[in-house]
């Protein structure tokens, strides 16, 4: 479907925080007719909704029901990803609170900076460090495409998790004429970036906020300022930061998710990020499902969608790129190891006890460097267990050759000598997967993510 064929009916009709998301690409689309469209991803036998229909408001749930009719007619079940409270009771379909969305009247940003102190110092550091943030037009991003791109590739390095997709795929340039684009920059650097994209019968979604590492404190604030005077000077009573996942009162086994996975994805740290900006109020946002699949289904399917299809795809690559939680299991798992490397008949296994004392010692501290490095991320130690690592390789590859080979008398013997070449080559890999996705001077395949 073309680009203008969706942005007609958006333009009359966008209202959902995810409506804007919809023109983005990845998704697949059922037209009701010239003046209606539903955005979703085909997940097995679920079509997942992004958000509800575009279409006019007191024709949203006929063009849903229709939708649904559609799927089922072909088989298939329907969940709506990200919709209001209206929407849900209107449809009358099971449904579960996925988290909360702040929003605020722009007009009263003045009044909102005049009672939050912290907020007001963040924007004084931010002008103290000289960072001037100015709105760019459609000619400027241009020149400034390339800029932008490292931006964002930097900032997708620094996350521990793989890029995702569906209704958070990163393409700041998409329909960029509808956009209004601000640039943090100091002395001519670009350091930071944020857009207001259109939700044309309500207001505006603050989206692609994105920040150097290098940039100073109150960089984003500062970015945020601007695009609330833009929404608020353009006559807009509506702006939000988008859905602020599991946030609020969500299922316990939500609660539970959003409590064990913070060491990949920070839910409450995001919660907190923009209740520190004063949003006037918080809506609930919802994933509905119709009655011929279960909640379970239709979350496991919104999931899959974020994850590109692929759980075990999405799991691999996120576990390369060297997140915190692959780094302890590493450092973990090295633990029995290297108890197991000290009670090891010494004579058999190692041409010497004193190059079986020296693999112990320096597994110990190899432990001690990989708990270090998960504990807080250093670009030097990262580097230097990444060499050090690969150096382990190599001089196990050279040992189980030269040594170990002509001594495998049994399969468990083989087991041994191949965990012993296996896991320091795992290890090499995850290590440099941390230090490459963070370091800036790195080529990073997160760019093929950016349009």
């Amino acid at each position: 479907m073309e680009k203008e064929r969706l942005l007609a009916p958006l333009r009359r009709h966008g209202w959902d925080a995810t409506s804007f998301q919809t023109v983005k690409s990845g998704l697949s689309y059922w037209r009701d007719d010239e003046d209606a469209f539903v955005a979703f991803a085909k997940i097995g036998r679920v079509l997942v909704a992004l958000g509800a229909p575009i279409a006019p408001r007191d024709e949203r749930v006929d063009v849903a029901k229709r939708f649904v009719a559609h799927a089922e007619t072909n088989g298939n079940a329907v969940c709506f990803f990200g919709v209001e409270r209206d929407f849900v009771d209107a449809m009358a379909l099971p449904h579960a609170l996925i988290g909360l969305q702040p929003n605020w009247d722009p007009r009263e940003w003045s009044a909102t900076l005049s009672g939050a102190p912290r907020l007001r110092e963040q924007l004084r550091r931010a002008r103290a460090k000289k960072i001037v943030v100015r709105h760019i037009d459609v000619s400027e991003a241009a020149a400034l495409h390339e800029g932008i791109r490292r931006l964002v590739a930097t900032w997708l390095g620094l996350r521990g998790m793989a890029p995702m997709t569906f209704a958070v795929r990163i393409e700041p340039f998409t329909a960029l004429e509808e956009k209004r684009l601000f640039v943090a920059e100091r002395d001519g650097v670009l350091l930071g970036m944020v857009a207001l994209a259109p939700l044309y019968a309500r207001g505006w979604l603050i989206e692609d906020l994105f920040r150097d590492p290098s940039a100073p404190n109150g960089t984003t604030e500062t970015l945020i300022d601007a695009a609330m005077k833009s929404a608020a000077a353009s006559g807009s009573t509506f702006v939000t930061l988008g859905l602020a996942p599991l946030a609020g009162d969500v299922s316990k086994s939500l609660r539970t998710f959003r409590d064990h996975a913070s060491i990949l994805f920070d839910f409450r740290g995001l919660e907190a990020f923009k209740r520190r900006l004063r949003p006037a109020h918080w809506d609930p946002i919802f994933i509905a499902h119709t009655e011929n699949t279960s909640g379970v289904r239709a979350i496991t399917a919104v999931l899959r969608a974020f994850a590109r299809g692929s759980f075990i795809r999405f799991g691999i690559e996120t576990l390369l790129r060297g997140p915190p939680i692959a780094i302890w299991v590493l450092a973990i798992l090295l633990v029995p190891w290297t108890l197991g490397l000290a009670s090891f008949d010494a004579e058999k296994w190692f041409p010497s006890l004193g190059i079986q004392a020296a693999w112990v010692i320096f597994d110990i501290g190899l432990v001690i460097g990989m708990l270090s490095l998960a504990s807080r991320w250093r670009a030097s130690l990262a580097l230097t267990l990444a060499i050090v690592v690969s150096a382990d390789t190599t001089i196990t590859f050279i040992e189980a050759l030269t040594f170990n080979a002509r001594r495998i008398t049994t399969l468990g013997d083989a087991a041994v000598v191949a965990i012993a070449c296996l896991a320091p080559t795992a290890a090499s890999i995850v290590v440099w997967g941390s230090w490459l996705r963070r370091h800036p001077s790195s080529p990073s395949n997160d760019r093929a993510l950016i349009e």
